[in-house]
């Protein structure tokens, strides 16, 4: 790249040409999302236990792409939508559906163990 009068100029990490500041408008943006996470978080609020918490986390990474909507004005998910009421007294029912799964759903007995299937079982619990 060319610089001012036809010198070379280095070019550092993705900016495009044409933009001298990139490096400083990227790491302003980044500062800005971190600040944002130093608020409370809604699990905070929620009260979620820490067991709660790693059932939540567990079931955005494995579940939430079939049980919860994809798009934003859309409620429709690919299979059923899991809260409180699907799992409270049904906990050995829907464990074993997660273990073993069923003819449209994968079973995740060897990609979850006991207790992170036990984490989000726990998690579901708090869902309304």
């Amino acid at each position: 790249m060319t610089g001012e009068r036809g010198k070379m100029r280095p070019r550092i990490g993705i900016c495009w040409p044409g933009f001298r500041r990139c490096g400083s408008l990227l790491f302003a943006f980044m500062l800005a999302f971190a600040a944002g996470g130093l608020a409370q978080s809604p699990d905070a609020a929620e009260g979620l236990t820490e067991v709660q918490l790693k059932g939540k986390g567990m079931f955005q990474q494995r579940c939430a792409v079939c049980h919860m909507p994809v798009v934003v004005d859309d409620d429709r998910t690919w299979g059923p939508e899991l809260t409180a009421q699907t799992v409270n007294g049904r906990e050995a029912v829907i464990r074993e559906f997660i273990r073993q799964g069923t003819p449209r759903m994968p079973g995740f007995q060897y990609g979850l163990s006991t207790e992170e299937i036990d984490n989000i079982i726990e998690y579901l619990k708090t869902v309304r």
